[in-house]
């Protein structure tokens, strides 16, 4: 198929080691999404190498280090994933018709597992396996009827478990085994709802009051994202890119993997009593838009990139080429590299194009090709460095070296190029003067 349609790039998800040595007799760029915690991996993903993939993308920060500490000289890259947004503000009358839709939704759900109207439900959304660790729960809910009773709150709390354990899977069974044994431990059977996997599931998760996730590991989950966008706050352990999402909203508590119920349950009454009224968006970083640009920055690159052809030569970017040692050193370099007969070029940073500075005119002299890419006084970001992109796409460099570059703009170019070798050479008080601009 890949020969028929003279595919360009392949996009891989959940493939092992072996599967991707098959597509590696190919010769076409290969990148791997691993979407889950290292003890989730397909076999042979903590000994990939360049000759199995060419980029490893990792769902969370967590996962893309547990990558970089197993995968050797494989570059990998962080790609967060996103889902599809609500849409945008509505006015206040499609506002009150869509809380209108949602409240006839809930009670429409409370009538049909005979849940009290006034019941607090809480909602987990996962298939049952070890991973999940589903059988913590019934211990949660147990706890949290405790405490309300406690405080002298006379109202009801149910648990929702939507999904489905895998067909005749051993550690499936397993682990439904031990949420039944703890269903009826806890004596929950009758607050306990499990309607199976759903089609919808923001819709379903509108209609209850907060999400609680207990997983042993995680990559980052999409059902947080969904919980977020459908406006309910989301409880669940530390693990893998959960505290990725809290530290962008306020409506994620992350608690330690080993909390005990008591600590769970204490923390979902308290989200669930400072909650009341509070809109809680879907951060935007997390939206399927953000997702699918950042994926954008790496398709060209990775198509244009020949595996049968080794890239060859050396790009000098560099803020400007004004008199000065610097600039002095960084031309004597390109020029004796030239003589020597290894391709260079050059890149300025801040430089007006109609006006030519004396040290990229004696470069133009000596036959070497100059860019100018002009970011003085424009925000640094990966649409004003796109046009230098694109050039490299057409031939890319064996090497990059930066040479007392822009902070923000070597970030920006390394993460933007996996594949090819970055040298920084610039004095370390540059490293730090303008970063922040890039982090804002």
């Amino acid at each position: 198929m890949l020969e028929r349609y003279c595919v360009d790039l392949v996009h891989c998800h959940l493939l092992d080691q072996s599967e991707l040595r098959q597509l590696a007799t190919l010769e076409v760029p290969r990148m791997l999404t691993v979407h889950n915690a290292r003890q989730g991996w397909t076999s042979g993903t903590e000994s990939l190498t360049s000759e199995d993939v060419s980029l490893l993308i990792g769902c969370s920060m967590c996962v893309t280090e547990e990558l970089r500490q197993c995968a050797g000289r494989v570059p990998v890259r962080t790609i967060w994933n996103g889902i599809r947004e609500s849409g945008g503000a509505l006015s206040r009358e499609a506002a009150g018709e869509r809380n209108a839709r949602e409240q006839a939704g809930r009670q429409k759900l409370r009538r049909e597992l005979a849940i009290p109207l006034d019941a607090i439900v809480l909602v987990a959304v996962a298939n049952i396996r070890p991973q999940k660790r589903l059988e913590r729960l019934p211990a949660v809910l147990g706890a949290l009827q405790a405490l309300l009773k406690q405080d002298a709150e006379d109202r009801p709390v149910h648990l929702i478990l939507a999904g489905e354990r895998s067909s005749q899977h051993e550690q499936s069974m397993q682990a439904e085994a031990l949420l039944d044994s703890a269903i009826t431990e806890y004596a929950v059977a009758e607050c306990v709802h499990r309607i199976g996997s759903v089609e919808d599931t923001r819709a379903l998760l509108s209609c209850c009051d907060a999400l609680v996730s207990v997983s042993d590991y995680e990559g980052l989950s999409l059902v947080h994202l969904e919980a977020l966008a459908a406006g309910i706050p989301v409880i669940a352990t530390a693990v893998g890119g959960t505290p990725e999402i809290a530290a962008a909203s306020p409506a994620v508590e992350v608690l330690p993997p080993e909390v005990t119920a008591a600590e769970f349950a204490e923390t979902v009454w308290r989200v669930l009593k400072k909650s009341g009224g509070k809109a809680i968006r879907l951060p935007e970083v997390f939206s399927l838009r953000a997702m699918s640009e950042r994926y954008r920055q790496f398709f060209p690159r990775l198509a244009g990139c020949d595996v049968r052809q080794a890239c060859r030569g050396l790009l000098l970017v560099i803020n400007n080429l004004s008199t000065g040692g610097a600039q002095t050193s960084a031309r004597r370099l390109l020029k004796e590299l030239r003589r020597r007969g290894v391709p260079v070029r050059a890149v300025v940073l801040q430089e007006v194009p109609e006006y030519p500075t004396p040290g990229r005119l004696d470069l133009l002299a000596a036959g070497i090709p100059v860019m100018v890419l002009p970011l003085a006084g424009r925000t640094v970001s990966p649409t004003a460095i796109r046009p230098l992109l694109s050039e490299l796409d057409r031939e890319q460099p064996a090497a990059v070296a930066l040479w007392n570059v822009m902070p923000a703009v070597k970030m920006l170019l390394a993460d933007a190029l996996p594949a090819i070798r970055m040298f920084d050479v610039s004095p370390g008080e540059m490293n730090f003067e303008s970063i922040e601009r890039y982090f804002a």
